[in-house]
């Protein structure tokens, strides 16, 4: 009889390696989120590298941690980012095109950002014609100058402060650890019958 009960326990353990991942994903939910916090407060992306301070050179993004949170779906763990930290993540990159048409040929690039202005105006014009006939006001707007890069290009360049492991590199040691404990805490209760 001990043979069979042996041997029922054993089939009973190896059913149970089919929900493994899941249980493993379950537990390495919360940890991942606690190393991703982690790092947020000590003001580092998840490879260990500081942030950049801000311009007044206090500490960026303090609200971060209250931005991420963590959800599994069978086998995969999605940790989330919300607000306006989603920015600082990865930073824009707005205007670098501009910029480097800027720096090759500063006329060329003045000529035609006015060029562009220009033909917004003409735009508003019409626009304002036609809602005048329908009796709708609609401002127009006066062509600027030619605005330095720094004005026109600075007004939304957000540093970049990563909060979130990049998709596209390998997995940060921490997030590894927290993962490699998930498993192995499965793994153990799984041995364990729980």
């Amino acid at each position: 009889m001990s043979d069979d009960t042996d041997v029922l326990a054993l089939v009973d353990s190896v059913r149970a390696l089919a929900t493994f991942p899941e249980d493993a994903a379950v537990l390495a939910g919360p940890l991942v989120l606690k190393v991703a916090t982690t790092f947020a407060k000590a003001g580092q992306d998840p490879y260990g590298k500081p942030w950049l301070q801000k311009k007044d050179g206090g500490r960026a993004l303090v609200n971060a941690v209250k931005a991420l949170s963590v959800s599994h779906a069978g086998t995969v763990i999605k940790l989330t980012l919300r607000g306006v930290e989603v920015i600082h993540n990865y930073g824009t990159k707005l205007g670098t095109k501009r910029a480097e048409q800027r720096r090759s040929n500063p006329l060329a690039f003045a000529k035609a950002l006015q060029a562009q202005r220009e033909a917004a105006v003409i735009r508003d014009e019409k626009k304002s014609k036609k809602s005048a006939k329908k009796g709708v006001a609609t401002p127009v707007r006066d062509a600027p100058k030619y605005q330095t890069a720094k004005q026109t290009l600075g007004r939304y360049n957000t540093p970049p402060r990563q909060i979130l492991p990049n998709p596209n590199d390998p997995i940060p040691p921490m997030f590894a650890k927290a993962l490699q404990f998930a498993a192995d805490t499965a793994f153990k209760q799984l041995g364990e019958g729980k």
